[in-house]
């Protein structure tokens, strides 16, 4: 598909016409490296010529409309610009294709893994607030304390455990022989794959419940093999 023939299929509205979008078109394909980012450069454009509402309580009308627009309206059925979104996205994997191979996305989700857990890290809940901050402070602390008597056998160890458990495409099975779905990831206390990980490393209980990344998850994108670092309502891709 040519970038006309995006353009020309851009679903135009009273704010928003072909001829605004060409221009973006253009630099998606040149400026994006993430499949997944598109949505977020294509609103970034758009809201150039159509804000985002300030405030939905206020205005409840301008901001249905907006939103409907862009993220469709169930009722009507009316998905258009997502659609569009969607469109660009399929093209875009078509011209850049994976960014490595399943294994080799394996390998970077292991390794940040280990960067994190036992390299420095500042722990990060959101919390702001002056308590928050001084939470996040002690529970990095705590944190390095916890991981940083451990030498460079068991971090190697659990950077293979890790990757392992990724190329089983991350289904834990449990003590009762149950399996199911378990991305790697630490809320405040770590889950069942990354305790695991860590413990058969040579960690002890009480340390695997402090080093891990507060509020951190890591998954692989099996649509372009990109790691993607979730964070507390933030994310970035590797």
């Amino acid at each position: 598909m040519t970038n006309q023939e995006i353009i020309e299929a851009f679903p135009e509205c009273e704010r928003i016409r072909k001829a605004d979008m060409a221009a973006c078109v253009e630099r998606v394909f040149l400026d994006v490296k993430f499949y997944k980012e598109i949505g977020q450069y294509l609103m970034d454009f758009c809201k150039k010529f159509w804000p985002q509402p300030a405030n939905w309580r206020e205005d409840r009308t301008q901001w249905d409309i907006w939103s409907d627009y862009f993220f469709g309206n169930y009722e009507t059925k009316d998905f258009r610009f997502l659609e569009w979104r969607k469109m660009i996205e399929t093209e875009f994997l078509a011209r850049h294709g994976w960014h490595r191979t399943y294994e080799e996305a394996c390998r970077v989700a292991a390794d940040e893994w280990v960067r994190m857990i036992f390299g420095r890290h500042t722990q990060d809940n959101g919390d702001t607030s002056s308590d928050g901050m001084f939470f996040n402070m002690l529970a990095t602390i705590a944190k390095d304390k916890a991981s940083g008597h451990y030498g460079e056998d068991v971090r190697e160890r659990f950077r293979e455990n890790i990757r392992q458990y990724y190329l089983g495409h991350c289904y834990y099975k449990a003590e009762d022989g149950s399996v199911y779905h378990d991305i790697p990831n630490c809320d405040y206390d770590p889950s069942h794959s990354l305790c695991k990980a860590l413990s058969d490393a040579g960690c002890s209980d009480s340390d695997v419940s402090m080093m891990c990344p507060i509020k951190t998850s890591i998954f692989i994108d099996e649509v372009d093999n990109s790691v993607c670092v979730l964070g507390y309502q933030k994310h970035r891709y590797i």
